[in-house]
């Protein structure tokens, strides 16, 4: 009964020592949780949000992350929703991040425990914002490029060529001839009307 319980102990601290290699060698952040209460936690969570192993360790998931998103993780920690979850986290010296999580329960010698992924997408949320902001700019630029064209293939018309003697009446004489009215130029009408 003694030798069982060494060889099972042994056989158990083995597999924490594989999966703690594991998880450090993983490019994403994983957090080990009892119902949200951090217990583990690999170098990259550390890295990412600022944190010693000793500060994370013990203290609830919620705060790596931002106000907005606190709700969200807790229901990814109640959850048995295996679909990642976009949220924003928050570093130790406050600076917001965006993330990616996704978890899941794995049995542990003493029950279930909850393992969480995170991937830090905030280079991928700021090169989504940049191409929008660079294809809103191109879509202006692009309006901008068409207006000119399209003043470019305008001339100005004498108001009588474009209304004869009906628009001497409304106007009278005078601004008839130079094309005014109240001020403003001549009509413009694109070249192909003109001629």
């Amino acid at each position: 009964m003694i030798l069982r319980k060494r060889r099972h102990d042994a056989e158990l601290r083995e597999s924490e020592m594989k999966f703690r290699r594991l998880t450090e060698a993983a490019f994403e952040g994983i957090v080990l949780h009892d119902n949200g209460v951090i217990v583990d936690a690999n170098e990259s969570v550390l890295t990412t949000f600022g944190y010693a192993y000793g500060e994370l360790v013990g203290q609830h998931l919620v705060l790596l992350a931002a106000p907005s998103s606190r709700a969200l993780v807790r229901d990814l920690v109640q959850s048995e929703n295996e679909r990642p979850v976009e949220a924003v986290g928050r570093r130790k010296d406050g600076t917001p991040i965006f993330l990616e999580m996704i978890g899941k329960s794995i049995p542990a010698g003493r029950g279930d425990i909850g393992v969480i992924a995170i991937r830090d997408i905030t280079q991928r949320k700021d090169s989504e914002a940049l191409a929008e902001t660079q294809d809103e700019l191109t879509g202006l630029g692009n309006r901008i490029a068409m207006m000119q064209a399209d003043v470019r293939d305008t001339r100005f018309l004498d108001p009588a060529q474009a209304g004869g003697d009906a628009v001497q009446e409304r106007l009278g004489p005078e601004e008839h001839r130079l094309g005014m009215r109240g001020g403003l130029g001549g009509q413009m009408l694109p070249r192909a009307e003109a001629d």
